[in-house]
């Protein structure tokens, strides 16, 4: 699965659009931001594993 492929099945997973919607809530787009690029390193360090 390429970076991307990856990216989407998190931010489809439920848990991952709660996290979302709480950061909307607490921090507004700022808190957004911070989850995205936390899920994309996450996918990075993931890939580096391979």
């Amino acid at each position: 699965m390429d970076r991307l492929g990856s990216v989407a099945a998190m931010v489809e997973s439920r848990d991952t659009w709660l996290t979302l919607i709480v950061a909307d809530m607490l921090h507004g787009e700022s808190g957004k931001r911070w989850v995205r690029f936390t899920l994309e390193l996450l996918v990075l360090l993931d890939a580096s594993r391979l």
